[in-house]
């Protein structure tokens, strides 16, 4: 059968007819004419949590300063409204006991004792505080408790900080673990000698999901008025499979180094009995 064009085009434009009789008093929308906008309110929110959703998890791996043992992960995402929820996990702290973790300045992880991360991150020019005071730096953490085993399991929602914009950003920074309690003194709360000590920085997703997932099962109401959570068992952390690497990279290289040592020691066991038996050889001769 052959189909015309003018035959096509009616069996195109009939089904729009019929509509347009069983629904005398509606107006089929125009491709020309745009939707109708919505309220202007619900456009600015609803572009705001689009932005908080774009905006990528951060995180600082600690490794320890000289002499000490502590170290893990942090990580920063957005919360609700202007809120940042803080996830952290870390070990070998002194058990039983509260160390003050603060932001500091710089991301300069570069000398042993933590003293070139600078001071606390303190845009505004506020004394130092605790979580709760009224005026205190923007990296004012106050006290991650440890249990018994010197680990420590906390989630805390701080407000006032910015992830990767503004004068409160805190991507590039360095995140400091002390060795003593931050007490709220002046002007940086006397918590004693760094620690441990990481760089802020965009997380790799596969790294940080069983990190953040396994802190927030820790305790996922808490906040920075009081950081002290329950700690919890998890999968080891991106800082705790580098050491385990390293270590197996050591021990593979002290394997090598003995077995080497032995075949040099065989090697040398030959070369002295094919020599004995060569001057046995050469006696033989002579006589």
């Amino acid at each position: 059968m052959k189909i015309t064009f003018f035959s096509l085009l009616l069996s195109l434009a009939a089904p729009a007819a019929i509509v347009a009789q069983d629904n005398p008093g509606q107006t089929p929308p125009s491709a020309d004419k745009p939707a109708e906008a919505g309220d202007p309110t619900e456009r600015a929110d609803d572009k705001h949590h689009a932005s908080d959703r774009e905006r990528p998890v951060l995180s600082a791996v600690l490794v320890p300063t000289k002499g000490n043992e502590a170290r893990g992960v942090v990580t920063f995402e957005p919360a609700e409204k202007d809120e940042v929820r803080i996830s952290v996990r870390l070990s070998g702290l002194k058990p039983n006991a509260k160390h003050a973790m603060h932001i500091h300045e710089f991301g300069d992880i570069s000398s042993d004792d933590g003293s070139s991360a600078g001071g606390h991150f303190n845009p505004a020019g506020k004394a130092h505080g605790l979580p709760g005071d009224e005026e205190r730096h923007v990296g004012d953490f106050g006290n991650l408790e440890t249990d018994a085993d010197g680990n420590a399991n906390h989630v805390l929602t701080v407000h006032g900080l910015s992830l990767v914009a503004g004068d409160h950003a805190i991507i590039g920074r360095a995140v400091i673990v002390h060795a003593g309690e931050d007490k709220g003194t002046q002007p940086s709360g006397d918590a004693g000698p760094r620690i441990a000590q990481g760089v802020i920085a965009v997380a790799n997703p596969a790294s940080m999901k069983s990190s953040v997932a396994s802190a927030g099962e820790s305790n996922s109401d808490a906040t920075a008025t009081n950081a002290s959570t329950s700690p919890s068992t998890a999968p080891p952390t991106a800082g705790e499979r580098l050491e385990r690497a390293a270590e197996q990279v050591g021990e593979g290289a002290e394997k090598a180094a003995r077995t080497t040592v032995k075949a040099v020691e065989r090697g040398a066991e030959e070369v002295g009995e094919a020599l004995k038996k060569v001057g046995e050889t050469v006696e033989d001769a002579v006589e």
